[in-house]
């Protein structure tokens, strides 16, 4: 490969997009890919279901093979399209044409599909406790105008954490290292970027 992978993962609402934009800005070259864009559209299923009676925590929506055929694109030099997905609307909307280079990849299951993991340099999972974890992640739905608050309390105390135990816990033992998410992220980001700079040599190619 050309360029090199770093995939952080951690359950919904650890930080790992606000890492991944702070690691992006000390080290400018990097592209983000967001696993959430890879989601399915299911669009259709909001037509009899309300968005909190659905399951948006499950591997299964992501389409994995998407995600990896970009990713590979972007580490081998080329442009990729990468798909934007709108969440309160389970769709997508147009694509974002993503120059080729080294690719910080962040999901909630960023860690689920070997292929991706084998093309890792780097494996970070961001540990963060639940309630914090649901702090953030109430209020990152509020600003995305997912409006009703009391149902998206529920569906995070009885959907999303199961889910992460689940699906996402599991797989910490991929991780090369393991942040504490109750860190600023300026901390997280400076060791992430002390720990890549001094490593550099002995990462995965």
């Amino acid at each position: 490969m050309m360029y090199k992978l770093i995939i952080i993962t951690g359950q919904s609402g650890a930080g790992k997009t606000e890492l991944a934009l702070k690691f992006k800005s000390s080290l400018d070259e990097w592209r983000i890919v967001s696993q959430d864009n890879f989601c399915n559209d299911r669009n259709n299923l909001l037509n009899s279901n309300d968005f909190f009676s659905l399951n948006h925590e499950l591997p299964n929506i992501i389409n994995h093979d998407k995600a990896y055929q970009a990713i590979m694109m972007l580490l081998n030099g080329c442009r990729a399209d990468v798909p934007k997905y709108i969440h309160r609307l389970l769709r997508s909307e147009g694509l974002t044409s993503v120059p080729g280079g080294s690719v910080l990849y962040e999901g909630l299951h960023a860690f689920y599909d070997k292929r991706i993991r084998d093309l890792s340099s780097l494996n970070v999972f961001l540990d963060t406790p639940f309630e914090l974890a649901l702090e953030r992640r109430l209020k990152r739905d509020l600003n995305n105008s997912i409006d009703n608050e009391s149902k998206m309390m529920n569906y995070i105390k009885n959907t999303v954490y199961s889910n992460y135990l689940e699906y996402v816990e599991p797989l910490k033992i991929h991780a090369d290292i393991i942040l504490d998410g109750r860190m600023t992220v300026n901390e997280t980001c400076d060791y992430l970027v002390n720990y890549f700079n001094d490593h550099q040599e002995f990462l995965k190619c």
